[in-house]
């Protein structure tokens, strides 16, 4: 499946800043068909020369921009219902876009989060750049150098463990000498975890109707981005079934779950009140 995605590099090694991402939504809403976004937001923000750089990058891969620096339908909805990317919802939408397997976030992090992303789980910063290491060397056929390596998991690391990241979603809480566990985190809002569904299935499954339960909820699957149990997984079935997205075969297994519309534009509404 080739996707467009972000680079390795794309960070300018500072983690994720929600408030600097909502600048970067602001400025494109107000001259969408601005040139050069970089001299605009030196122009219009207070935002340093490398934050210009990498939070543009942030907001494609968190599925806010499209790769041409447009808002996304999800960009316009966070930008419009919630400026300053503080809803629980928005998070999650981000986190899912920043893990998913079909991108547009950097393909190392979905590595990391499928590898490392599971309750309970302790790793050490020195796991996670062998895990790059690994996957740069297996997927591209190149060596990265020890302070690329380094950055690459010190952002990601920090994205999940900063209030102004993703911190607030509890996905990751720091150990003593550079360690790190996988919590429980914050459920992600039904509608929130539909949206992202729809989202999946089209870049998985866009020709199928029909897709086993199982497959949605394995390892590695779709219910892995979200350390979604059975239970929770169950509640954004019954949002989905509510508004007639989906139906759900449990008579025998293996259980079935049917596609019935692909418009996510509602599920969006819910989310943020507008409906």
């Amino acid at each position: 499946m080739k996707t467009n995605r972000i680079g390795l590099t794309f960070h300018e090694t500072f983690s994720l800043s929600r408030p600097a991402v909502g600048q970067v939504l602001s400025t494109v809403s107000q001259a969408p068909q601005m040139r050069s976004l970089d001299k605009y937001l030196r122009e219009h923000t207070a935002l340093g020369t490398r934050y210009i750089k990498s939070m543009p990058r942030y907001a494609t891969g968190a599925g806010l921009l499209d790769f041409a620096r447009h808002l996304t339908r999800f960009g316009q909805y966070a930008l419009n219902h919630d400026r300053l990317l503080e809803h629980q919802g928005t998070q999650w939408l981000m986190h899912y876009y920043l893990s998913a397997p079909q991108g547009p976030g950097p393909a190392f992090w979905h590595h990391l989060v499928s590898n490392f992303f599971y309750v309970g789980h302790e790793f050490s910063k020195t796991q996670v750049e062998r895990q790059i290491t690994a996957f740069v060397e297996q997927n591209e056929g190149r060596t990265l150098a020890k302070r690329t390596l380094s950055d690459a998991a010190t952002i990601f690391l920090g994205t999940y463990l900063k209030s102004d990241g993703l911190g607030r979603l509890g996905l990751l809480t720091q150990l003593p000498d550079e360690r790190y566990q996988v919590t429980e985190p914050v459920s992600p809002p039904p509608w929130a975890a539909a949206y992202a569904l729809l989202d999946y299935w089209e870049a998985h499954f866009q020709d199928q109707l029909t897709v086993s339960l199982d497959l949605l909820t394995a390892p590695g699957g779709f219910t892995a981005l979200f350390l979604m149990d059975q239970h929770n997984f169950n509640e954004v079935l019954r949002v989905l079934q509510a508004k007639r997205y989906v139906e759900v075969y449990r008579v025998a297994p293996p259980h079935q779950v049917v596609l019935l519309r692909r418009d996510p534009e509602p599920l969006l509404q819910t989310l943020y009140g507008t409906t």
